[in-house]
């Protein structure tokens, strides 16, 4: 990791673990079988994170979105964009988003997208990279590794060299279709990932049992908020994880 990325995450010295926010998809447009209007889906929405944001203060964590901060990704309404900027500057710790599919124009996330303009503000950071590492982070004297991988970059089998100092824990955030549930049309199977502990997925909206692959735990944490009746069943939730555990605790929100 570079030296400007390094003074990038300065701000995450003395966190003690991750809250990890599942596709918040932010809108200012209800989905069809939503029953809020236009102006309150806003407020759901942004609330949603906002929860999130406040667990991971409570608990002096990071929180990380794992892809689609918002449905549209030219959707830069002034509210959704003002209550959005409020909810991420009440965050002890900048929080820290994949961008997922949605969030891109193309495979990119140009400068007429809602996410580059969060971004902008200075009040969250992206994943430097398409597929790479982010940060090292101390946290309870253990060195732990978080590095991501978007939604149409091929997720490595091998991260070891990812980091130039030896990593106690290493967690490889993903917004895949991933067959956590048996294979399905484009879907992807699990595998070892050599130096990776962990992985937690977004994209799917669902949370999904886990899957030990040798030496790696792959994990579909669900979203945060439920878009179709499709999700009816679903329990919105963040998912805490601090040094010393292999998987994310659930926190229904």
């Amino acid at each position: 990791m570079n030296m400007e990325i390094d003074m990038l995450y300065k701000d995450y010295t003395g966190a003690e673990g991750f809250v990890f926010i599942g596709d918040p998809h932010l809108t200012s447009k209800k989905p069809n079988r939503r029953l809020e209007s236009d102006s309150d889906i806003i407020k759901v929405t942004v609330d949603k994170l906002f929860q999130g944001i406040e667990i991971a203060n409570e608990l002096n964590y990071v929180a990380v979105i794992t892809g689609d901060l918002f449905t549209y990704a030219k959707d830069s309404r002034a509210m959704l964009m003002t209550l959005l900027f409020k909810a991420l500057r009440a965050a002890k710790h900048k929080v820290l988003c994949l961008p997922g599919n949605h969030d891109l124009l193309a495979t990119e996330v140009t400068d007429d997208t809602a996410l580059a303009a969060a971004a902008a503000s200075g009040l969250m950071l992206l994943f430097p990279d398409e597929c790479g590492p982010c940060a090292t982070f101390l946290m309870d004297g253990k060195r732990i590794g978080l590095g991501g991988v978007i939604h149409d970059k091929s997720i490595p089998e091998d991260i070891t060299d990812w980091y130039d100092d030896k990593i106690d824990f290493n967690i490889l955030v993903t917004h895949h279709d991933i067959a956590f549930e048996g294979a399905y049309p484009g879907s992807l199977d699990a595998y070892p990932i050599n130096g990776c502990d962990l992985l937690v997925n977004g994209h799917m909206h669902g949370t999904k049992k886990p899957i030990t692959a040798g030496n790696t735990v792959w994990f579909n944490i669900g979203n945060i908020f439920r878009q179709t009746i499709a999700d009816a069943a679903h329990v919105p939730s963040v998912w805490l994880w601090t040094p010393g555990t292999t998987m994310p605790t659930q926190k229904p929100l």
